[in-house]
């Protein structure tokens, strides 16, 4: 496995809010792809944010 160096820094509670979990991964161009999950109202709910170079 490669060693990765970041080349930015994110804030997740920023990005995405408050969640109950959350879990991070990064595509083939290096890009952070955020699902988070919340429980709201006995059912979850998830979403995906996909950071593009930083933004």
């Amino acid at each position: 496995m490669n060693d990765i160096k970041a080349s930015h820094c994110i804030n997740v509670r920023h990005i995405a809010g408050a969640q109950d979990d959350y879990r991070i991964s990064v595509d083939f161009d290096g890009n952070i792809i955020l699902l988070t999950e919340q429980k709201v109202q006995g059912r979850y709910l998830h979403k995906v944010f996909h950071v593009v170079n930083g933004k």
